[in-house]
C-alpha cells in the first residue's frame, strides 16, 4: 500500500538500442501535450468525429504522489564534481507541483500497453524483468504519463522535488554513501524513493548548457537529447548525486533507464 499524499516545502551518451522513426512521432518543445499532426480538410468536408478521450487517472490516485510546495529555489553548483555533469549554478522559481513517489513499474505500464496508447517496453526484442518499468523511450513515457492525465517532471522540477527543502545532494543527506543507491536508504525526507538508484529518470526538457531560470524554466526549446536525472543499479558515490544530469537521444530503450510521472497543481485538485 502506497503511503497518503504528503505537502512538503521546497528548498530556495549512450548509443540507441532501438530505431524509431523520428517522422511517426510529435516532439514537445514548447508545450507539455503530445499532438498528432494531421493534413488539413478541404473546406467544404464535414467535419471529422471527435477522437475519443484517453482514459485519465482518477483524483485518489494522486494518492501514490507527493506534493510540492516549491517557491525559488537554487539548483545544481558551481563547485566540485557536479559542476562538470550537473547545471550550473542558477535560481528559479518553481509553481506547486506534485510527483510520483515511486518510479511507474512494468504492472502499470503493461496497463498503458493493453489500450495501445504505449509500445510496449522491450531493449533489443527483450523485455525487461522489472518489477520498474524500463526499456521505454521518452516518447513512450510522455504517452503513459498523459494516459494518467499528468506529464514528465521538468528537469527543475525533478532536482527540486529530490533534493527536498534542506537542499540535499543524496537523498539520505549529504554523505556519499557505497552503494546506497537503490536500497532502502534511498529515499528522501518527503518520501520520494528511489532517486540515486534502481533506473535513471526521463524528464521533459531537452538537453542544453544554459542552466534553467526564471519562472518554471523547461530548458531549451530544440536540442539533440532528451535529460535523463537520477542514478541506477546500485550508485554510489558521485553517480548517485542528485545534482548530476545526463542526455541521450529520445528513441533509446535501455534497462537501467525509466521514468515517473508528475501534475502541475491545477491537475491535482
Amino acid at each position: 500500500i502506497k503511503p497518503p499524499i504528503a505537502t512538503v516545502q521546497a528548498h530556495a551518451d549512450a548509443r540507441p538500442t532501438e530505431s524509431a522513426s523520428p517522422d511517426a512521432r510529435v516532439d514537445l518543445e514548447a508545450s507539455d501535450e503530445l499532438i498528432e499532426e494531421e493534413p488539413a480538410e478541404p473546406r467544404d468536408a464535414a467535419p471529422a468525429p471527435e477522437r475519443p478521450k484517453q482514459e485519465q487517472r482518477p483524483p485518489d490516485s494522486f494518492a501514490s504522489s507527493a506534493r510540492v510546495v516549491a517557491g525559488t529555489v537554487r539548483l545544481g553548483c558551481d563547485r566540485g564534481p557536479c559542476a562538470s555533469s550537473g547545471l550550473s549554478a542558477s535560481e528559479a522559481k518553481i509553481s506547486p507541483f506534485s510527483l510520483d513517489r515511486d518510479e511507474v513499474t512494468l504492472a502499470e505500464y503493461a496497463r498503458c500497453v493493453d489500450t495501445g496508447a504505449c509500445k510496449p517496453a522491450l531493449c533489443n526484442g527483450a523485455a525487461p524483468v522489472g518489477p520498474t518499468a524500463s526499456c521505454v523511450d521518452w516518447y513512450d513515457a510522455v504517452a503513459y504519463c498523459q494516459q494518467r492525465g499528468g506529464r514528465l517532471p521538468t528537469e527543475a522540477e525533478w532536482e527540486t522535488a529530490a533534493r527536498g527543502p534542506d537542499a540535499r545532494r543524496f537523498p539520505w543527506g549529504n554523505d556519499a554513501r557505497s552503494c546506497a543507491g537503490g536500497t532502502a536508504v534511498d529515499v528522501n525526507t518527503d518520501g520520494i524513493r528511489d532517486l540515486a538508484g534502481d533506473v535513471a529518470e526521463w524528464v521533459h526538457d531537452f538537453a542544453g548548457d544554459a542552466p534553467p531560470a526564471g519562472f518554471d524554466p523547461k530548458g531549451p526549446r530544440t536540442g539533440k537529447g532528451r535529460v535523463i536525472r537520477g542514478g541506477d543499479g546500485c550508485a554510489q558515490g558521485e553517480d548517485a548525486d542528485l545534482r548530476r544530469r545526463r542526455d541521450l537521444s529520445r528513441i533509446v530503450r535501455e534497462p537501467w533507464l525509466g521514468f515517473r510521472c508528475a501534475w502541475s497543481k491545477q491537475e491535482t485538485e
